[in-house]
């Protein structure tokens, strides 16, 4: 039982740190001013959606999947909103500009207004 009732404890820790970070919001004035657009807001929200349902493993291993193991806490507490204030979407862009190489290009250009060119995959011969 000390066992489980540690893990429990330990997440909401996790989850509380993670609640503090994105209540002090952005570093970035720019993705302040980004996110003062309904639509940034809406497509950030959609983004950390994307990152989490990949992140199924909550960052346990390294793959380049989801979230990092930085980010995973606030990631998964932002995409469970139903929807993004302005100081949210201004951290959330932050955090996504980490895993923008995961993002579309249509979203990462409703974000940031460019979407950058995607690697061709390697085909194995």
């Amino acid at each position: 039982m000390r066992a489980a009732e540690r893990l429990i404890a330990n997440a909401e820790a996790s989850d509380a740190r993670a609640e503090a970070r994105i209540r002090r919001g952005p570093r970035s004035p720019q993705c302040f001013e980004l996110a003062q657009d309904p639509a940034v807001r809406a497509a950030a929200l959609q983004a950390c959606r994307l990152l989490s349902e990949r992140d199924t493993d909550w960052a346990a291993i390294r793959n380049s999947q989801g979230w990092s193991q930085t980010t995973t806490w606030a990631g998964h507490a932002l995409s469970e909103r139903k929807e993004l204030t302005v100081a949210e979407a201004a951290y959330t862009l932050e955090l996504l500009f980490q895993h923008r190489r995961q993002l579309t290009d249509s979203l990462r250009l409703a974000l940031w207004g460019q979407a950058e060119k995607t690697p061709e995959p390697e085909l194995a011969l």
